[in-house]
């Protein structure tokens, strides 16, 4: 550095001139500015943005709720004995043994013989509450197993126990086919359906019955009907 005073070269740094003594103006020093690299950012993020972009997807498709299958009102498929004149349909786990099964199917074919018309029997845990479901869910049962019969009977048996305080009901419901509509009548002046069921229902709540019990009940209330004959007008 030069004194801007007398003109003398500086050896030293201090910021007094060597040879004149004057104080020397203050040393002005310009740090550099450090250069930007704009293309090395844009690389960068090209980079992340598609990484932070699949790990974004992949929380989200971990936390999002799942879509539930929307509750069907059909009955799960039963499992079915078919003899031609007379036929079981049975929810898994309805049956005690294979011997009550065959019990079963017996007394059926006992009594489509005895009335000369096809019944049908389906046993399940499974009630329907519904009045219209039920109809269309015992005809279509009931078509099913017999698709040529002009007569019949088919009865949805409901094997919940009831609740405390509950009335005991045996069935969800009885269907009825051409003939069979004249000897199990529920007109309001003679309802032989009611009067089967406040029978089977007194006798099923009075003895706990067992599923087997129970269709034995149903049936013998169908041949005691039957005889009875078509009741008049």
């Amino acid at each position: 550095m030069t004194c801007p005073y007398c003109g003398a070269q500086q050896q030293s740094k201090s910021i007094y001139c060597d040879n004149c003594g004057q104080q020397l103006p203050a040393l002005h020093t310009e740090e550099p500015t450090p250069q930007k690299h704009p293309f090395r950012f844009w690389l960068v993020s090209l980079i992340l943005l598609p990484i932070l972009l699949i790990i974004g997807i992949a929380l989200y498709a971990m936390h999002a709720p799942q879509p539930t299958e929307p509750e069907s009102s059909a009955l799960p498929a039963p499992q079915v004995w078919n003899d031609g004149t007379a036929a079981l349909l049975w929810s898994e786990d309805v049956m005690d043994s294979e011997a009550e099964r065959q019990a079963i199917c017996n007394r059926l074919q006992e009594v489509s013989t005895m009335i000369q018309m096809p019944v049908g029997v389906q046993l399940s845990d499974e009630p329907i509450s519904d009045d219209d479901t039920a109809r269309e869910q015992a005809i279509a049962d009931f078509t099913e197993q017999f698709p040529d019969a002009a007569d019949g009977v088919f009865l949805y048996l409901d094997l919940n126990e009831p609740e405390p305080g509950q009335t005991y009901n045996s069935h969800d419901y009885f269907l009825t086919y051409g003939a069979a509509q004249l000897y199990y009548t529920n007109a309001p002046d003679y309802n032989r359906i009611a009067e089967i069921f406040a029978q089977v229902n007194a006798a099923c709540e009075l003895e706990q019955a067992t599923t087997l019990r129970r269709v034995e009940l149903f049936c013998t209330a169908l041949e005691e009907t039957y005889q009875e004959g078509i009741p008049d007008g």
